[in-house]
């Protein structure tokens, strides 16, 4: 029988899957509660902070190999703290400043974002030491995103902004090189 202490991280691992799927059923369809994305500018704003955390820990990974990638590791380190506090405030002005909407959406977003994020880069390179391991590594981030994507998709309130999936495939970008043509 295991003890009282070892059980508290599954008893925290479960609150916070019980509290993602609340924030993700009230921020699901016309009738939301809350506001997880705002918009495809807020979700690539989201999903930029796991990145930016991941190449930080590469780049300090990689320092002892030189002050320039310690460096580059900080900087990336700030951007990040810098994109989070704009999330955040983006969220609290998407929820009308109510705070246990923007907490249960900041809650939502950011374990989505970096379930995402680190199975994206599990299906692109695969840990495992047999070409066995890699395939079945791949095979299930590849499910995980098959079932996260469209989540993720439907959480996003207004299908607009400049990160927008159908104005990047159209090249219809502000800026882009066809409106000088």
């Amino acid at each position: 029988m295991q003890s009282d202490a070892s059980q508290v991280p599954h008893i925290v691992i479960f609150a916070l899957l019980v509290v993602i799927a609340a924030g993700t059923i009230l921020g699901f369809g016309e009738r939301r509660k809350i506001v997880v994305f705002e918009n495809y500018d807020d979700l690539f704003l989201t999903f930029s902070v796991p990145v930016l955390v991941y190449v930080s820990f590469i780049l300090f990974a990689m320092s002892k190999e030189g002050l320039l990638a310690l460096l580059l590791g900080c900087t990336t380190v700030a951007a990040s703290g810098f994109v989070f506090l704009l999330t955040v405030w983006r969220t609290l002005k998407a929820n009308h400043y109510s705070t246990w909407r923007t907490a249960l959406s900041l809650v939502t977003k950011y374990p989505l974002a970096f379930i995402w994020v680190l199975k994206i880069i599990s299906l692109i390179s695969p840990a495992g030491d047999t070409g066995v391991e890699r395939a079945k590594n791949r095979a299930s981030a590849l499910l995980i995103l098959t079932f996260l994507t469209p989540i993720v998709a439907a959480l996003v309130v207004e299908k607009t902004g400049y990160f927008s999936p159908r104005q990047i495939l159209k090249g219809k970008r502000i800026g882009g090189v066809r409106d000088h043509l």
